[in-house]
């Protein structure tokens, strides 16, 4: 009987900590620093206007293939998100933006590694009637992986 109580419990405690990750939000200043990020991650900017990220000691100017979906950011609601402290290691420890047309019912979400600013993933989500969401990869993920990996660069401090 202590047995089967234990197993019990020990299953319990796995499956919450499966279930347990969240997504911590990210917010972006007016003078583009991020804030939520831990101090390993510091210091975190993103520029939207010259659309570079800078997480630790990584910076990246986006590639055309990721700036395109920021060409009107004045109608886009952005929204930032993040994990770093998931035990698995797939995924990494990560960074995403949604970036989401006001008028629309879709988004673009990029998802970076923090460690190495990596694209992870390149998806477009769309939004049902009933609340639902279906998301898909883009066709150009590979090629674009590529060049961001290409772009990334040790950072210089951001100053602001």
């Amino acid at each position: 009987m202590m047995h089967r109580y234990f197993v019990v419990l020990s299953l319990a405690f796995f499956v919450s900590d499966v279930y347990a990750h969240k997504d911590r939000e990210v917010v972006i200043t007016e003078g583009g620093k991020l804030i939520g990020l831990p101090e390993q991650y510091l210091p975190a900017h993103f520029m939207i206007d010259s659309k570079q990220l800078q997480i630790g000691r990584n910076s990246l100017v986006f590639p055309e293939c990721v700036s395109k979906y920021f060409l009107h950011d004045r109608d886009l609601n952005i929204t930032l998100g993040s994990s770093w402290y998931h035990k698995q290691k797939n995924p990494p420890p990560y960074i995403y933006f949604d970036l989401k047309p006001k008028t629309q019912d879709f988004s673009i979400r990029l998802n970076f590694a923090l460690d190495t600013l990596d694209l992870l993933s390149l998806d477009v989500q769309f939004y049902g009637t009933n609340g639902s969401v279906y998301r898909d990869g883009l066709a150009i993920y590979e090629k674009c992986r590529i060049n961001v990996r290409n772009a990334v660069k040790p950072s210089k401090t951001v100053s602001k």
